[in-house]
């Protein structure tokens, strides 16, 4: 059975390897490789700080025992959330569940007291499906790093 919950702290260490090998798949690299560009799991090393003792909250998916996907949301000012680490195993994608997953925590931003909730897609050109979902969802870009014109970070304003 397929649950949404709240990560337990014994769990950090079991969800690195998925998603290790999601980064894989989806760049075409070795982790250790992109880890020298960019560092996806550094929230997921430090979940406490980056998450609960940040007025936010990080998710996971679950398929019995199996983590399948993970995804956080935390405090960037008194107005502002940004959703982290949105990650899904490929061949649980297409049905529903990254929706389900982000849509909860845009819910928990919005309990909260947050007006807008950011994001960043470290590399949109090989995610157009989560690209898509942001979209769909009220995102809209904000802008590109120009010192990393791979970013796309993206904004959406609660009404």
């Amino acid at each position: 059975m397929i649950t949404l919950r709240s990560i337990h702290p014994q769990e950090i260490g079991a969800v690195k390897e998925p998603l290790e090998t999601v980064f894989q798949a989806l760049c075409s690299i070795s982790y250790a490789e992109l880890q020298a560009w960019y560092d996806p799991l550094v929230d997921v090393e430090h979940i406490e700080s980056y998450y609960f003792e940040n007025d936010g909250t990080c998710m996971v998916i679950a398929d019995d025992d199996q983590l399948i996907g993970i995804g956080g949301i935390n405090r960037v000012d008194a107005d502002a959330a940004k959703l982290m680490g949105i990650f899904l195993l490929k061949e649980y994608r297409s049905r529903g569940l990254g929706r389900r997953l982000v849509e909860f925590l845009l819910e928990f931003a919005r309990m909260n007291g947050y007006g807008r909730v950011r994001l960043m897609v470290a590399t949109p050109d090989l995610q157009l499906e989560a690209v898509g979902l942001y979209t769909c969802l009220g995102f809209c870009p904000l802008s590109t790093n120009p010192n990393n014109s791979k970013e796309l970070h993206m904004v959406l304003e609660f009404a």
